[in-house]
């Protein structure tokens, strides 16, 4: 086991962000399922701030092999699984004696540890409308001392590779794209999915939007939708699960609530709000469609869900989306009620509730091929990074302006 590559992957996501949370156990997971041989010692990082979120970890806890406890985060030893060994720093300044590699650094940069910064995407340059003007100069600066000091950055698509390479070209750091493959549990599919279905008292066939509700994720245009093909004679119930709160917009699902009842769909729209990741599943998996209307995503976990388990999706015309494409997917004009509502009625019409047995089942296999290739582009990520920082003496930091950058010149150099 001492010859075992040390894997640090520190706890990210909660209440606000379970996308964070579904990335960390897609890690995991994947490191997890590689051969004994080749399989990496995992350890899981946690930081005082961590502790509120570790309730939304537990499912993910029986992958890793150890814990790091840091500094306050020692109180909740006694909490933890008994097979995890815990290994206790007073700062995380020591992290470095005690792993081989660091990952995701979230949005910042360690560049005293081995270790590669993380960037999700740029939300904030395409759709600035949805952003406290505090939190797009803590972006930008973040991300320009990031571009300034990394000597590895990890994107999830090309998309935001793209972005990173128009807004920083000056920047010397190594850059790569990791696409991450959500695993389904294979238990999940020995159940009853239907005794799911019916603890929420849903109809036997039904579409499903899995988002939480902040304005980009674009739940207005899909009701809208819905009521238009209602108003033709098309009835068709609409499940939604996701957060109901908005940080930046504390009064946006109240407007919610408005359109809906304004459109007179509350016969036909369910909001059953922040479930049980593991009945969300069961529910993409009964659903006839799984529909992602956003206007923004970085790499959707939501449409990787839909990949494992094979179902057909109705997803909005980004770049991205089409990265993630695959055999059973339609787009549709992320601005255009009416190209949404055409193609929402087609499918609808052709479509059975779910699960279909035999596509499920070539779907776990590609599924298993994704987690493969994941866990084997991530360990030559480690790999890699452990050579450039052992290997080489520190670059020189590129000369970027630490300032907040020219929100129009990004605008323009992105856009365009």
């Amino acid at each position: 086991m001492n010859n075992r590559l040390r894997i640090s992957i520190p706890v990210i996501g909660g209440k606000h962000w379970l996308g964070g949370i579904t990335y960390v156990h897609a890690l995991a997971s994947a490191l997890k399922s590689l051969p004994d041989n080749k399989r990496p010692l995992l350890q899981l990082v946690i930081r005082p701030h961590d502790i509120a979120s570790m309730p939304y970890h537990q499912d993910t806890l029986e992958s890793f092999d150890r814990v790091i406890l840091i500094g306050e985060a020692t109180m909740i030893q006694t909490a933890l699984p008994s097979h995890l060994k815990a290994v206790t720093l007073a700062t995380q300044r020591s992290l470095a004696r005690e792993t081989d590699f660091y990952y995701p650094v979230n949005c910042d940069v360690l560049p005293d540890l081995c270790s590669a910064s993380w960037i999700p995407d740029f939300q904030h340059i395409h759709l600035p409308q949805f952003f406290l003007e505090q939190e797009i100069r803590l972006r930008n600066e973040s991300f320009s001392r990031i571009a300034a000091e990394a000597r590895a950055i990890v994107f999830s698509s090309k998309n935001a590779q793209q972005d990173f390479k128009l807004l920083f070209p000056e920047s010397r750091a190594k850059t790569q794209v990791l696409h991450f493959h959500t695993q389904i549990d294979e238990k999940l599919f020995s159940r009853d999915v239907n005794s799911i279905r019916q603890l929420y008292r849903l109809p036997a066939k039904y579409i499903i939007c899995c988002n939480q509700f902040w304005k980009h994720k674009n739940h207005l245009l899909l009701f809208e939708a819905v009521a238009r093909l209602r108003d033709q004679s098309v009835f068709i119930p609409l499940i939604c699960t996701g957060s109901t709160e908005d940080y930046r917009f504390a009064g946006y699902f109240q407007q919610i609530r408005e359109r809906i009842k304004q459109l007179q769909l509350q016969d036909q729209v369910r909001i059953l709000g922040t479930i049980p990741r593991n009945h969300q599943l069961q529910l993409i998996r009964c659903a006839a469609l799984l529909v992602q209307p956003s206007l923004f995503e970085g790499w959707s976990t939501v449409v990787e869900d839909g990949r494992a388990l094979g179902k057909k999706m109705l997803l909005s015309d980004l770049e991205v989306h089409r990265e993630q494409a695959t055999g059973q997917t339609t787009y549709f004009d992320r601005s255009n009620a009416q190209d949404l509502q055409n193609k929402l009625l087609t499918i609808w019409k052709s479509s059975e509730a779910g699960p279909v047995p035999e596509v499920e089942l070539q779907a776990r296999i590609t599924a298993r091929i994704d987690q493969q290739r994941f866990a084997s582009d991530l360990m030559k990520l480690a790999e890699d990074t452990i050579r450039q920082f052992n290997g080489n003496s520190p670059a020189e930091k590129t000369p970027l302006d630490p300032a907040i950058p020219n929100l129009q010149h990004l605008l323009q150099k992105i856009l365009t």
